[in-house]
């Protein structure tokens, strides 16, 4: 039907000034929606004139696995973060203790955040357990 027509591309001067209206039940609609949601078209419009003019349509694959992995990966790099900045507060604290007995309660405190820190590290190895099992099945 559409053999005639060649693949030509937009041109930067050329813009899109005639409209095509086509009616479809909503099922039919539904079932376009869902094709074109799984391509890299941008929108509804892209992957109808790709269709139409029969050019290569790129259908992408999301891999929940990598992206749940991601998410968590995200987390951690959010905690590590709030670590990395709780260890450059308490180094510029210690550069201002000038007192034994302020230093000592600071180190008690100190020693109690190195606590803390440990058991999310922890739970942070857990995470990548778990991840690691889910990639690799």
């Amino acid at each position: 039907m559409f053999n005639d027509l060649k693949l030509i591309g937009m041109n930067a001067d050329e813009k899109r000034n005639k409209k095509v209206q086509l009616w479809l039940s909503q099922s039919e609609y539904d079932t376009l929606k869902t094709a074109s949601q799984k391509t890299n078209c941008r929108n509804l419009s892209e992957y109808l004139r790709c269709c139409v003019f029969q050019r290569p349509v790129i259908s992408s694959y999301r891999n929940t696995s990598a992206d749940d992995a991601m998410a968590v990966m995200g987390k951690l790099l959010k905690t590590l973060y709030c670590i990395a900045d709780r260890q450059d507060l308490a180094v510029e604290r210690l550069d201002k203790l000038w007192r034994f007995e302020e230093h000592r309660r600071w180190r008690s405190k100190y020693k109690k955040d190195m606590e803390k820190l440990w058991d999310v590290v922890g739970r942070i190895e857990k995470d990548v357990e778990k991840m690691t099992k889910l990639w690799l099945g």
